[in-house]
């Protein structure tokens, strides 16, 4: 099942704080050049080979799970922008798409752009689905919320003769009803 838009916002969110917390609780000011991780975390060249016993410094484990939690999330983007959005090259269009060899500073700043993208295509993905399809269907949306304010949906479904999934589906923009449904 294709990832939704607001399962890829939350995760970006997620990202970003596990990230700044990570980076919060573990300085790498004071260690030499090539200990320290956070500069090139997006790389594998600090990783240690899985079926090796390496460094179990907190540290180091953390910043792994974070890259692991990373990638899972890219596959969602991936997932979303295929699936949803039927536009494979959407991916590539935002910040972090996972092709950055990024530092941690890096993701820190891109996250928050990010997150703005995905808002964006969220907001537009609602309007889309919201937006009756043509002046017929605008025109019993509006009569139909107008009942549903007044009487309950129960009520409207029952008095126009279709189901309350129906006249939900309609009204939150997700079906259009068919002709005989529309006379009714």
């Amino acid at each position: 099942m294709a990832s939704t838009i607001k399962e890829v916002i939350r995760k970006t969110l997620l990202l970003q704080e596990t990230l700044k917390q990570i980076v919060k609780d573990f300085s790498e000011d004071g260690l030499p050049a090539d200990e320290r991780i956070f500069n090139r975390i997006l790389t594998n060249d600090w990783r240690l080979p899985t079926d090796q016993q390496g460094c179990h410094e907190e540290r180091y484990v953390r910043a792994v799970n974070w890259v692991n939690e990373f990638q899972d999330y890219i596959r969602q983007l991936r997932e979303y922008c295929l699936h949803e959005r039927g536009a494979r090259e959407s991916l590539s269009m935002l910040p972090l798409n996972g092709n950055q060899r990024a530092s941690a500073s890096e993701c820190l700043r891109l996250l928050p752009l990010q997150h703005q993208i995905l808002m964006r295509w969220s907001n537009a993905e609602g309007e889309r689905t919201r937006r009756p399809k043509s002046d017929e269907d605008s025109k019993l949306h509006t009569e139909l919320e107008s009942l549903v304010a007044k009487n309950g949906t129960k009520a409207v479904a029952a008095g126009i003769g279709c189901t309350r999934d129906t006249l939900e589906d309609f009204l939150a923009g997700k079906t259009r009803p068919q002709g005989k449904t529309r006379k009714k």
